[in-house]
């Protein structure tokens, strides 16, 4: 026999006195490129805040590209909270793959305290793909250069695609996102680059 095994744990409680108010968050669009939310529970104000991986003093003026309006297009003390998350990830604000809890709290004259929070993973990037043209070569405005992208996979699904094609050594132009796996080109004669 081995005998009676126990164990324990304290956690200690703090209850103060005063208002708790019932903060709600609703989802109004969760995307891989858009995030809105929008809070409800106080009649005075609200404050939202973000927290994870590699984040430095978001909702707060200490963070610079957090102040940025592209990335939170609704700021940080309104209703309605607005984050354009690719931009975040394009920015390094966001890391892929990690997940980011936003936070709601009121604003209040009476002090009143409540909370709620939502929290969101940052898609991984397509991987696994590869992409070819059908030609190296052809005619000046006749002939059909075609890019296909096959094998790639993501969480975020349904994948888009964009094409590029530009003159060797100046930048790529790309294609509006579509969601064929395919693209074709007639160019003018010269060299060019492929994306």
């Amino acid at each position: 026999s081995k005998g009676s095994r126990t164990a324990s744990a304290e956690v200690e409680l703090v209850v103060e006195e005063g208002e708790v108010l019932n903060m709600e968050i609703s989802i109004v669009k969760q995307s891989a490129t858009r995030l809105s939310l929008r809070g409800s529970g106080s009649t005075e104000g609200y404050k939202w805040d973000m927290a994870g991986v590699g984040l430095v003093a978001a909702g707060t003026a200490a963070s610079p590209t957090w102040s940025n309006e592209e990335l939170v297009s609704t700021g940080w003390g309104g209703e309605s909270f607005g984050l354009q998350v690719m931009d975040a990830v394009e920015s390094g604000a966001l890391r892929p793959g990690e997940t980011y809890t936003v936070s709601l709290s009121p604003v209040t004259s009476s002090g009143a305290k409540g909370g709620s929070s939502f929290s969101f993973t940052v898609g991984l990037p397509p991987s696994g793909g590869t992409c070819a043209l059908s030609l190296s070569s052809g005619s000046a405005m006749q002939t059909d250069f075609e890019i296909k992208c096959s094998t790639w996979s993501s969480d975020a699904l349904p994948l888009s695609y964009s094409y590029g094609i530009a003159p060797a050594d100046t930048e790529v132009s790309w294609t509006p996102n579509s969601f064929k796996s395919t693209g074709s080109f007639r160019l003018q004669a010269g060299d060019y680059n492929a994306s």
